[in-house]
C-alpha cells in the first residue's frame, strides 16, 4: 500500500522501526500467558511423548538397581511458518511528508502484527475437540483432541476424561478441579496437578475473578468462606475466545501444562530496502512463529 514519508530517510527510518515497536507493545497479547514459548532450533519441531515404568521399588540392602526403560509412544510436530507486510514511500511522500502518515502506519502494522501472535494463539483454544491439524495430535496411534471425554493415557488402552460439559459456575469449577488433580500420567500415575490458571472469554470475566477471588461464597447470599479462593488460581481473560470455552490449567512448565507450545523464531521485525521496480523506499515486516499443541495433560476444559 502507498503512504508518505520525509525526505531525510534516516531519521524516517528511525522513527518507523521505534514506531513499529511500540504498535507491537502497545498490543496487549495473552499467548505468553498461556503457552509455554520457545526459540526453535529446527523449522520443524518435534516433541515426543514418551513413557517409563512409574513404580518406585522397594529393595534389599546392596540390591542392584531396578532398570525401567524409556518409550517414545508418540511424537508431534510443530513447524513454524512466515508472515510478512510492506508499507511503500511513494514519491511525493519522500519529498513533502512530514512523517506522519509513514509512522502512524507503521504503528499500526506493528500492532497487527501481535494481534495475528495472539489470535493463532487463541484459536487453539477455540478449537478443543478439533483433531484435524494443526489442532489435533496423536498418542499411542490414537488421533485426540485438546479436550475430550475419552483422552488415551499412553499406550494402556485406558482413558480418562479433561473436559467438563457445563457452563463455568461453582460446580463445574470444582468438578474441574477434582479432574486436574486426579489425572494420570502416560505412566498411568495419578500426577495430581495443582490448578494455576483459569483462563476465560471477556464474557466470563466478571463470573471467573468472583469465582476465584471472591471471599465469600460467590453464588449465594450466605457468609460461607469460598472454598474456591485458597486454591489461589490466577484468571486470565483473553478476549479472543469464544464464550463458550473455558480453561482450568495447571502451572506452564514441562511438569504441569506441558502441551501448549509457541514457537518464536523471529518476532515481529521491520527493515527499510529499495524497491527495485520502483526506486521507492520500502518498509518490510516479517516474524517467524507458529503455536502448536503436544499433549493435553495439565488442563481441562469447561464446555458449554
Amino acid at each position: 500500500m502507498l503512504t508518505t514519508a520525509n525526505d531525510n530517510l534516516l531519521q524516517v527510518d528511525k522513527r518507523v522501526k521505534k514506531a513499529f515497536v511500540a504498535g507491537a507493545k502497545g498490543y496487549k497479547s495473552h499467548y505468553e500467558q498461556v503457552f509455554i514459548v520457545e526459540t526453535p532450533e529446527r523449522r520443524n519441531e518435534k516433541y515426543t511423548i514418551v513413557k517409563t515404568n512409574s513404580g518406585v521399588q522397594e529393595v534389599n540392602d546392596g540390591s542392584p538397581y531396578p532398570v525401567q526403560g524409556i518409550e517414545e509412544i508418540s511424537d508431534a510436530t510443530i513447524s513454524v511458518r512466515v508472515y510478512k507486510s510492506a508499507i511503500v514511500i511513494s514519491d511525493l511522500a519522500e519529498a513533502f511528508d512530514n512523517y506522519g502518515a509513514i509512522e502512524r502506519t507503521a504503528k499500526m502494522r506493528g500492532y497487527h502484527f501481535k494481534a495475528k501472535m495472539d489470535q493463532l494463539g487463541a484459536d487453539f483454544l477455540n478449537n478443543p475437540l478439533a483433531i484435524n491439524a494443526p489442532y489435533g495430535f496423536n498418542i499411542a496411534s490414537t488421533t485426540t483432541s485438546l479436550v475430550s471425554t475419552t483422552q488415551p493415557i499412553g499406550d494402556t488402552g485406558l482413558v480418562q476424561s479433561n473436559r467438563i460439559t457445563a457452563a463455568l459456575n461453582k460446580t463445574s469449577f470444582n468438578d474441574a478441579n477434582v479432574a486436574l488433580m486426579t489425572q494420570r500420567d502416560h505412566d498411568g500415575m495419578l500426577v495430581n496437578y495443582q490448578a494455576d490458571r483459569l483462563v476465560v472469554s471477556a464474557y466470563e470475566g466478571m463470573n471467573a475473578w468472583q469465582l476465584a477471588r471472591s471471599w465469600g461464597e460467590p453464588e449465594s447470599a450466605n457468609r460461607n468462606d469460598n472454598y474456591l479462593r485458597t486454591l489461589n488460581i490466577n484468571p486470565i481473560v483473553w478476549p479472543l475466545l469464544n464464550q463458550n470455552v473455558n480453561f482450568l490449567m495447571a502451572d506452564k512448565s514441562d511438569t504441569g501444562a506441558k502441551g501448549l507450545r509457541y514457537l518464536v523464531k523471529e518476532l515481529p521485525s521491520a527493515r527499510r530496502i529499495l524497491d527495485q521496480r520502483t526506486g521507492n523506499p520500502m518498509y518490510q515486516m516479517r516474524m517467524i512463529i507458529f503455536p502448536g499443541v503436544v499433549d493435553y495433560q495439565g488442563m481441562v476444559g469447561i464446555i458449554a
